[in-house]
C-alpha cells in the first residue's frame, strides 16, 4: 500500500503537518514565555523603589539596617517568591532575604543594573541570578539611600 503514489503523498503530507505543528508549538511556547517575562518585569519595575519608600529603609540619608532585616523577613513571609538583595557599588552581595545556603554567588554583574537605572532599556532585561552560577533572570532595582549618592 505504501508503494502507491497516493500513500506516499499522504504519508509525506502527514509528516510535514506534524513537523509544522511541532515547530508552531515550540515557537508559541518560547514567545509566550518571553512575553510573560517581559510583562512581569514591566509591571514590577517600580517594586524595589516602592519597597524602599513604603518600608522607610532610608532614615536621615542612611540605610536603616534594622528596617532592612525586618523587610527581608516580612516579604519572605508574605511572598517567598520575591528575592531581595542589597548590593554594594561593586556588585558584591551584602545582604539578602534567602536562607543562607541558597545564594550561590558573592557578586553580580552591574551592567544590566546600570541599564535598568538609566531607563529606556527594552524588557526583559536579565541580570545574574544570585541563586545560580549561570542562570539570569528579571529584576527590579533602586539605588539606596539615594540615586545621587548610593550606598547600595
Amino acid at each position: 500500500m505504501i508503494h502507491s503514489l497516493y500513500a506516499r503523498l499522504a504519508l509525506t503530507l502527514t509528516g510535514l503537518l506534524l513537523l509544522v505543528g511541532i515547530l508552531f508549538a515550540v515557537l508559541t511556547v518560547a514567545a509566550t514565555r518571553h512575553a510573560l517575562v517581559e510583562v512581569q518585569q514591566a509591571l514590577n519595575q517600580d517594586l524595589a523603589r516602592n519597597l524602599v519608600a513604603d518600608r522607610n529603609l532610608v532614615r536621615d540619608g542612611r540605610l536603616d539596617r534594622d528596617a532592612l532585616a525586618q523587610t527581608f523577613h516580612d516579604y519572605m513571609v508574605i511572598n517567598p517568591s520575591i528575592e531581595i538583595y542589597l548590593l554594594d557599588a561593586g556588585g558584591r552581595i551584602l545582604a539578602y532575604s534567602a536562607d543562607p545556603g541558597q545564594v550561590k554567588r558573592n557578586r553580580v554583574s552591574l551592567a544590566p543594573i546600570h541599564r535598568f537605572l538609566r531607563g529606556g532599556a527594552a524588557f526583559p532585561l536579565l541580570g545574574d541570578d544570585p541563586r545560580s552560577h549561570d542562570r539570569r533572570k528579571t529584576f527590579s532595582v533602586t539605588p539606596l539611600p539615594a540615586a545621587d549618592a548610593p550606598d547600595g
